[in-house]
């Protein structure tokens, strides 16, 4: 089936979560609940995986940046020396 520009761009400006509720409505199709239950029960868990994986990230990549600027700006750590005045003279 040839599509027209009108269905084209229909299809581009859909949000992707009606994308794949209609895909998940495709593939239902075909399949038994009890089956059908295995997938979404997998898809539940990689949602929940990636969202724990999204928050861990951003956490750990504002430590990071907060870390970089600390030494950026000449404040060191427990333990570490600062060399950035020697280095200057």
């Amino acid at each position: 089936m040839v599509r027209t520009g009108k269905e084209k761009k229909n299809q581009k400006d859909e949000p992707l979560e009606k994308k794949l509720w209609k895909a998940a409505d495709k593939l239902r199709k075909n399949m038994d609940a009890a089956e059908y239950k295995h997938v979404v029960l997998g898809l539940i868990f990689l949602k929940y995986i990636s969202d724990a994986f999204e928050e861990l990230f951003q956490k750990l990549t504002a430590q990071k940046n907060a870390m970089y600027r600390r030494h950026r700006d000449g404040v060191g750590c427990k333990g570490w020396q600062n060399f950035r005045p020697l280095a200057r003279t």
